[in-house]
C-alpha cells in the first residue's frame, strides 16, 4: 500500500518538476540557436512593411497588441484614419507573425477594420488583449458629443470581428463610453483625453486611464481640528487647491470586465492631491502636496500580485495651511461683572513651496492603504515628459523611460520596496532631439526594448526623424548600442511596440510614416534580440554613417585634413577583424590608396558595446577630384559582417608640376624589386612614362612601369640611366633623370638591433651583417659614410663589436664588396639607449577594498623591459604587471608593505629601487546614531569617519536636517538651534581625497522635550514621529486619577508611526536625569498603570520598554500608530493609594506593586509581567467585553477589591504561580478562540448526552432480561 502511494506521488511530482523547469526564461539550446540568427537589435524584415490599405489619406498614431492565445501568433494594429472631410476615425488590422530570423513574416489576415466612424473625431487609440476571454479592447479619445471629448471603447473578437458589449458578434460597431462627462454640480468632469490601457491578469480586468479636465482638486474639502489658546476645540474647513494652486487636470481610471458584464459607470481618481501631514490636536499647520498639469498617463501592473502603477507628466507643489486665533476679552453680565477670554478663528493663510521647477515624470504606487507613494524622475532644472513603463515579473522590477531635455533616460524601480534599483540609465543622448519613448519587455531573452523618435540624422533645413531602439538587461545595463529600426527619408513618428511572447519571440514596432509624398501611412518592422556582435560605422559624434561615405571637401594641395570616425560594436560579444588585408576585398580591413591614409592602427578586436576611433588623412598633392570609389575606400570584413566606407575629396590651388621622387635604391640581380614614383602639383589625373638616357640603351631589363610603380625582377646587372616623365590632367609635363644600379651583391640585413650604453654589443651573441653575391666569393665590409656609435667597430667579416659609451642614434653607410669587385651599399642606423632608471621614489597610498592602479615611471633601457620584485612583497591583493610595471588590484588588508623593485632591459642591464605602499583601512562612517535635538536649544554633534585618506568632505545627499541645523562640510559638525519638531531621516556622505565616497543613513529626532538626550526604536519597525513634554495639568494625564502616593517628576507623550499592524516595538530613552528610585507609570486613555521592574530595563538613565500596536498601552486606535504617554516620578513616603471602589478615581488601575498590572492582578502575578501576551489577552477581554456591560463592570470592581491580596501571595510562591498558570490556560484559550471553545463545548455535551441515552437503553435491556 505504501509503495503504491509512493509511486503515485512520484508520478505526480515528475511532470510538475518539468512544468516548473520550463518556466525559467527559456535557456534551452534551441532558444539560443534562435537568438544567434541575428545581431542584437537585428531588423528581421528586409524592408519596412506597410500596415494599412493605401487610400492617399493620412493614417497616424498607431497602437499594437499581441494575442498570446493563437498559434501562429497574432498582432492587432489600430490607428487613427483621416477621412476626406478631415474628420478622423479608428481603424484596425489583424496580422500573423510566423518564422524566425530571416524567415520571419508578418502577414495580414483581415482587411482594414472600421472600429468606429461616429460623427466628430476619434483619435489616440490604444489596444490590449484579454487571454481569459480571447478578445481585444480598443479605447480612444472621442469628440462625437459637441463641445467636449470622452473616452470610448469597442470589443473585437480574436479574429478581428466587431463584438457587442454583451459578447455577441455583430456587423456594426457597439461603441460604449468608458469615461463620464459631468458639467453640472462639482466635482465636474469636463473633457477626457490621452487614454492608456492594460490587462491585469491577476484580477482578470482591463484598466483604462486618461487625463481629465476637472475641478476635483479645486473643490476637495479638508478640515483641521485643533485646540485654541483658550482651551477650546475648533475646526477649520477649507478647500484643497484653492486659493493658492490652480489645478484643473486629473488622472483617472476605471476597470472593465473583459466579458462586458460590467461597463464603467464611475471612475476613481488616481493622482489627485496627497496629504503628507494630517492636522492633529496641538498643531497649527497642515501640509499636503498638490500635483497639477497632469498629462500623458501610462499604466503598468504586477502580474505577481496585480498591484497597479501609474506614471504621468506633471508638476507638484507643497501647500502649508496655517491656522491661528485672535484672543479678546469680554465682560460677562454677572453680578458682580466678570471677564472672559474668547478665541476667534483667523482667516487661513496658505503658503506654497514648489517641489518641481519644471515638468517632471511622476510614478505612483498605491497599495490601497490610503497612502499614495510618488517617485519623481528628472534633473532639478530639466523638463521630463512622455513616460513609458514595462514590468519584469522575473525580477519584480519596472523600467520607467522618459524624455529629458530631448534625450531618452530610464530608471529601474523595485516593485517590492518601491525604490530605485541602481542609478538612472542614459538610454540615448547626442546630437538631435529624441522623444516619445515606448517600452516593452521580452520575457524570453530577459530584455527590455525602448523605442523612440530620433532626429540625429536631420540637418538645419531638412527634417528627418527616424525610429531607434535600445535593449536593456534586467539590471539596467545597455545591451549593445542604439539600434536602427527605420531611417528612411522624411519623418517617422509615434512609435508603438508589443512583444510576441514565447511563440513568436520578436518585437513588433509600428509607427506613422511620411515617406510617401502627400500623406502618411502606418509601417512596421520586426526586431529580435541576439548575442552576436554588430558592426556599425559612425562619425566622431557616434551617429551612424548611413550613406557609407566621408567627403573631405576642398583641401589646398600640399596641406592635410584629418577626419575621425568610429568602428563600433553594438552587439553583445566581441567583434573580430581577423587580419589586415590589402588590396581591398581581402579578409580584414584594407587601407585606402594615397592621398588618403590611416593615422591610427587597424584594430583586431572591439569589445561589445564599445567603439574604436580611427583617423583618416587626406593630403592632396595635386589639384582635382579624388572620387574613384574603387581605390579610395576601406573594406572591413569581420565576424559581424562586411562594411565599406568610401572616401572622396578635392585638391585645390595651383602648384608647379614636379616629380618628388629623388632617387632609386639598388636592385639585386634575380630578386623582386618595387619602387613607387610620386609627384606633386599640377592637376589630376597623373600618367607616368620612362625612357632610357644615354649612355644606357634600355631601361633595366626585367622591370616595367605600370601607373606610378616600377616593379619586376632584374635579369641583367649594370648601371642604368633613364628619364621619367609625369603628365597631369592639363597635359603639363615634368621630367626627372634617375640612375638605378643592378648588382649581383645583395645586403640582406635590414636593420640593426638597439642596445644599451655600457653593455657589450650583442652580449655574447654577435651582430653580423648578412649578404650574398652571384660570384660566390667572400664579401668584405666597410663603412663608407657616417659614424658607428663610439665604442663599436666593424670588422672586415661584417661583425659589429665593442661596448657603446654614448647614447644616441647613429647613421652610417655600409658597403659589401665581393671578389670580382661587384659591390652594394646600404644605409643603417643603430640606436644606443641610456641605461635604465626608475623615476619613482614613492608610491601613493591605497584603500582597502578599493581598486588600486599605479604605473611605475622609468626611462632609458632597451625594450622589452621586465619588472620584478627583488625583495619584500606587495600588499595582499596587489600584483605587478611585469611588462608594464603597473601595480594593480584590490587590496585586502591594511598596513605598509616595503619591497625592492627591479627593472631589467633586453640587454640584461638592471636597476633597483626601494619602495613602499601604505594601504589605509576602508573608508566608513563610524557615527551610527545621533542624539535627540531639543527645540529652541543649541545642538552640536560631530560626525566621525575612519579609513580612507583625509581630509574628508561631508554632505547631505538625501533627506534633510531639522530646520535650524546645518552641516559643516569640512569638519562634519551638525550644529544650530532646531525650531521644528519631527523625525528627520537623511543620508550623509563622506568623500576622501581619493574621491572615494561612502554613505550612511542617520536620523535626528527634533523634540520639544527637554528631559531626554536621545530616543530610538531599538527593536521592531516604526518611526518616532513626535516626542513632547506633557505638563502636569494636561488632560492627557487625567491628573485627578493620579495615585496619591506618586509624585510626578516629568511626563512624555510619544507618537510612533509606520508600525506593522499589531506589531511590537521596543523604545529606548536616555533621560537627562532621573529621581532616585524612579517609578514609571503608563497613562492609557486616562488609566494609570504602574510598570513593574520586569516590564522595563533601566541602566543608569537609559530606559527601555516594549509597547504593542493597539495593545493595552496604545492610546491611539488607528492601526500602525502607537501613542504611549509615560510618566516618571517617585513614591511619596507615607502616601496612600485612593480606593478603587468608590466614586472617586474609578478610572485608576490599581498599582502593579501588589503583583498585578493593568488591573489583571492574578494573571500578572502568575506570568510575571502585565505585558505578557497571555495577560494582554485577558486585559483585552476585560476592556472589550466585560467593561461593555453593567454586569461585567460590577464583576471587575469586585475583582479589583478582593484579588490584590491573593495576587501578592501567588507572586511570592513559585509553586502557586505554576499552578495558577495551569488553571488560567483553559480560560485564555477560551477567550482567544471563542468559536473553537464553543464547538468543543457542544461536542462534549453531545457526547455526554449520547452516552447518557446509551446507558439508559442498557439499563432498560437489563431490566427486561431480569424480568
Amino acid at each position: 500500500m505504501m509503495n503504491s502511494m509512493f509511486f503515485r506521488c512520484v508520478s505526480l511530482l515528475i511532470p510538475l518538476i518539468f512544468l516548473f523547469s520550463g518556466c525559467s526564461g527559456d535557456t534551452s539550446q534551441s532558444s539560443k540557436a534562435v537568438n544567434k540568427a541575428k545581431s542584437v537589435g537585428g531588423r528581421v524584415l528586409a524592408n519596412d512593411q506597410l500596415i494599412n490599405t493605401v487610400d492617399n489619406l493620412d493614417n497616424a498614431l498607431p497602437a499594437v497588441a499581441y494575442d498570446n492565445v493563437s498559434n501562429p501568433s497574432r498582432f492587432l494594429v489600430v490607428w487613427t484614419h483621416t477621412n476626406p472631410d478631415n474628420t478622423t476615425d479608428i481603424k484596425a488590422r489583424l496580422f500573423t507573425g510566423t518564422g524566425t530570423g530571416s524567415t520571419s513574416a508578418l502577414t495580414p489576415i483581415t482587411s482594414d477594420i472600421v472600429v468606429t466612424n461616429a460623427v466628430g473625431n476619434q483619435s489616440q487609440p490604444k489596444v490590449i488583449f484579454s487571454p481569459s476571454t480571447s478578445r481585444y479592447l480598443i479605447v480612444w479619445t472621442d469628440s462625437r458629443n459637441i463641445g467636449y471629448s470622452q473616452i470610448y471603447g469597442q470589443f473585437l473578437s480574436i479574429d478581428g470581428g466587431l463584438l457587442q458589449t454583451n459578447g455577441t458578434a455583430g456587423t456594426t460597431a457597439d461603441n460604449f463610453p468608458v469615461s463620464i462627462h459631468n458639467s453640472g454640480a462639482s466635482p465636474k468632469y469636463l473633457s477626457q483625453s490621452d487614454p492608456d490601457i492594460v490587462y491585469n491578469s491577476a484580477d482578470g480586468k482591463f484598466y483604462v486611464s486618461w487625463a481629465d479636465v476637472s475641478d476635483f482638486d479645486q473643490v476637495q474639502p479638508l478640515s483641521f481640528t485643533t485646540t485654541d489658546p483658550c482651551g477650546g476645540t475648533q475646526t477649520f474647513n477649507y478647500t484643497l487647491a484653492a486659493p493658492v494652486v490652480l489645478d484643473n487636470l486629473l488622472v483617472r481610471y476605471v476597470t472593465i470586465s473583459p466579458d462586458g458584464s460590467s461597463l464603467p459607470v464611475n471612475a476613481a481618481s488616481v493622482n489627485n492631491w496627497s496629504r503628507f501631514t494630517a492636522g492633529a490636536v496641538t498643531k497649527s499647520t497642515a501640509s499636503y502636496t498638490v500635483p497639477y498639469n497632469e498629462s500623458k498617463p501610462k499604466l503598468a501592473y504586477s502580474p505577481i500580485n496585480g498591484e497597479a502603477f501609474l506614471a504621468w507628466s506633471g508638476i507638484s507643489t507643497d501647500v502649508t495651511a496655517t491656522f491661528s486665533f485672535t484672543q479678546s476679552t469680554v465682560t460677562l453680565p454677572t453680578t458682580p461683572p466678570t471677564s472672559s477670554t474668547i478665541c476667534t478663528k483667523d482667516p487661513i493663510t496658505f503658503v506654497t513651496t514648489p517641489i518641481d521647477a519644471n515638468t517632471k515624470v511622476k510614478f505612483r504606487r498605491n497599495q490601497g492603504l490610503g497612502v499614495a507613494v510618488d517617485y519623481t524622475f528628472g534633473g532639478a532644472t530639466n523638463n521630463t515628459n512622455y513616460p513609458a513603463v514595462a514590468f519584469n515579473p522575473n525580477t519584480n522590477r519596472i523600467l520607467v523611460a522618459w524624455e529629458e531635455n530631448q534625450q531618452i533616460m530610464g530608471q529601474l524601480v523595485d516593485a517590492s520596496s518601491f525604490a530605485a534599483y541602481g542609478p538612472s540609465i542614459t538610454i540615448s543622448s547626442g546630437i538631435g532631439p529624441r522623444t516619445s519613448p515606448v517600452v516593452s519587455y521580452d520575457n524570453v531573452n530577459q530584455r527590455y526594448l525602448v523605442v523612440w523618435e530620433d532626429a540625429r540624422n536631420q540637418s538645419t533645413n531638412f527634417s528627418n526623424i527616424d525610429i531607434y531602439g535600445q535593449f536593456i538587461d534586467p539590471n539596467g545595463n545597455l545591451s549593445g548600442g542604439n539600434t536602427i529600426i527605420t531611417t528612411v527619408d522624411k519623418n517617422q513618428l509615434a512609435p508603438a511596440i508589443a512583444f510576441g511572447g514565447n511563440l513568436f519571440r520578436q518585437f513588433l514596432i509600428v509607427w506613422s510614416d511620411g515617406r510617401t509624398p502627400g500623406h502618411s501611412d502606418i509601417y512596421a518592422q520586426l526586431l529580435e534580440y541576439s548575442v552576436l556582435p554588430q558592426l556599425v560605422l559612425a562619425d566622431s559624434f557616434g551617429n551612424p554613417i548611413l550613406n557609407g561615405a566621408i567627403d573631405f571637401g576642398n583641401v589646398n594641395i600640399g596641406q592635410t585634413k584629418d577626419i575621425n570616425f568610429k568602428i563600433r560594436n553594438d552587439g553583445n560579444s566581441t567583434l573580430n577583424i581577423p587580419a589586415i588585408g590589402s588590396p581591398a576585398g581581402t579578409i580584414g580591413m584594407s587601407s585606402p590608396q594615397a592621398p588618403f591614409t590611416f593615422l591610427t592602427p587597424i584594430p583586431s578586436t572591439i569589445n561589445a558595446g564599445t567603439s574604436y576611433d580611427m583617423t583618416v588623412r587626406f593630403a592632396p598633392l595635386a589639384s582635382g577630384s579624388y572620387a574613384d570609389t574603387s581605390i579610395y575606400n576601406t573594406v572591413i570584413n569581420s565576424d559581424a559582417g562586411k562594411s565599406t566606407l568610401l572616401f572622396s575629396g578635392a585638391g585645390v590651388g595651383s602648384n608647379a608640376l614636379n616629380i618628388s621622387t629623388s632617387s632609386f635604391p639598388e636592385a639585386t640581380l634575380g630578386s623582386a624589386y618595387t619602387q613607387t614614383l610620386s609627384g606633386i602639383g599640377g592637376s589630376t589625373p597623373y600618367s607616368w612614362s620612362w625612357s632610357p638616357l644615354f649612355p644606357s640603351v634600355s631601361t633595366p631589363p626585367g622591370l616595367t612601369l605600370a601607373g606610378n610603380v616600377i616593379s619586376g625582377t632584374p635579369t641583367a646587372s649594370g648601371t642604368y640611366t633613364f628619364t621619367v616623365t609625369l603628365s597631369d590632367g592639363a597635359a603639363t609635363k615634368a621630367t626627372a633623370n634617375f640612375t638605378l644600379k643592378v648588382t649581383s651583391v645583395t645586403i640582406s640585413t635590414t636593420a640593426l638591433k638597439q642596445w644599451t650604453s655600457g653593455v657589450d654589443y650583442g652580449n655574447g651573441v654577435a651582430q653580423v651583417f648578412a649578404g650574398s653575391t652571384t660570384s660566390g666569393t667572400p664579401l668584405t665590409w666597410t663603412v663608407t659614410n657616417g659614424n658607428l656609435p663610439p665604442g663599436i667597430t666593424l670588422s672586415a667579416n661584417g661583425t659589429l663589436i665593442g661596448i657603446p659609451t654614448q647614447p644616441g642614434t647613429f647613421t652610417f653607410t655600409v658597403k659589401a664588396t665581393d671578389g670580382v669587385n661587384q659591390s652594394s651599399v646600404k644605409d643603417f642606423s643603430i640606436t644606443i639607449n641610456p641605461t635604465p632608471a626608475i623615476s619613482n621614489t614613492t608610491l601613493p597610498a591605497g584603500n582597502i577594498g578599493t581598486a588600486y592602479n599605479q604605473t611605475i615611471s622609468r626611462n632609458g633601457g632597451t625594450s622589452p623591459l621586465s619588472w620584478s620584485i627583488k625583495t619584500g612583497s606587495l600588499p595582499s591583493g596587489l600584483v605587478l604587471d611585469i611588462s608594464a610595471g603597473t601595480i594593480s588590484g584590490v587590496p585586502s588588508s591594511s598596513g605598509t608593505s616595503n619591497f625592492t623593485i627591479q627593472l631589467t632591459d633586453s640587454t640584461g642591464k638592471s636597476v633597483t629601487q626601494d619602495l613602499s605602499i601604505t594601504i589605509n583601512s576602508a573608508l566608513m562612517i563610524t557615527t551610527s546614531t545621533l542624539p535627540l535635538a531639543t527645540i529652541s536649544s543649541a545642538y552640536s554633534q560631530t560626525l566621525s569617519a575612519a579609513g580612507g585618506r583625509s581630509p574628508y568632505l561631508w554632505s547631505i545627499t538625501a533627506g534633510a536636517l531639522p530646520a535650524g541645523l546645518s552641516l559643516n562640510v569640512n569638519t562634519g559638525m551638525i550644529s544650530g538651534t532646531p525650531n521644528t519638531a519631527g523625525n528627520y531621516d537623511f543620508i550623509v556622505s563622506v568623500k576622501d581625497v581619493d574621491n572615494i565616497t561612502v554613505s550612511s543613513t542617520l536620523s535626528i529626532i527634533a523634540s520639544s522635550s527637554s528631559i531626554l538626550t536621545n530616543a530610538a526604536i531599538t527593536s521592531g519597525t516604526g518611526t518616532i514621529a513626535t516626542i513632547s513634554n506633557v505638563p502636569a495639568n494636561s488632560s492627557l494625564l487625567a491628573i485627578t486619577s493620579k495615585p496619591a502616593d506618586f509624585n510626578i517628576n516629568s511626563a512624555l507623550d510619544i507618537v510612533v508611526n509606520s508600525v506593522p499592524s499589531g506589531g511590537t516595538i521596543t523604545l529606548t530613552f536616555d533621560f537627562v536625569s532621573l529621581p532616585s528610585n524612579p517609578v514609571f507609570y503608563k497613562v492609557t486613555n486616562g488609566v494609570w498603570t504602574k510598570m513593574n521592574s520586569t516590564d522595563y530595563t533601566l541602566t543608569g538613565t537609559k530606559l527601555s520598554f516594549s509597547v504593542t500596536d493597539n495593545g493595552a498601552f496604545d492610546s491611539d486606535s488607528r492601526t500602525g500608530v502607537i501613542r504611549d504617554p509615560i510618566v516618571v516620578g517617585s513614591v511619596v513616603t507615607g502616601g496612600t493609594t485612593p480606593s478603587t471602589g468608590g466614586s472617586t478615581g474609578s478610572n485608576i488601575a490599581p498599582s502593579s506593586s501588589s503583583g498585578g498590572g493593568g488591573g489583571c492582578f492574578i494573571a500578572t502575578a502568575a506570568y510575571g509581567s502585565y505585558l505578557n501576551p497571555h495577560v494582554m489577552v485577558l486585559r483585552h477581554f476585560r476592556d472589550d467585553v466585560l467593561m461593555q456591560s453593567d454586569l461585567g463592570t460590577a464583576f471587575v470592581k469586585l475583582y479589583y477589591k478582593y484579588s490584590p491580596p491573593v495576587a501578592d501571595y501567588i507572586a511570592h510562591h513559585e509553586s502557586m504561580r505554576i499552578l495558577m498558570r495551569f488553571a488560567l490556560t483553559p480560560l485564555i484559550f477560551a477567550v482567544k478562540y471563542p468559536l473553537v471553545t464553543a464547538a468543543l463545548f457542544f461536542l462534549g455535551v453531545s457526547i455526554l448526552v449520547a452516552r447518557r441515552v446509551s446507558d439508559k437503553k442498557h439499563v432498560a435491556v437489563q431490566c427486561t432480561h431480569s424480568s
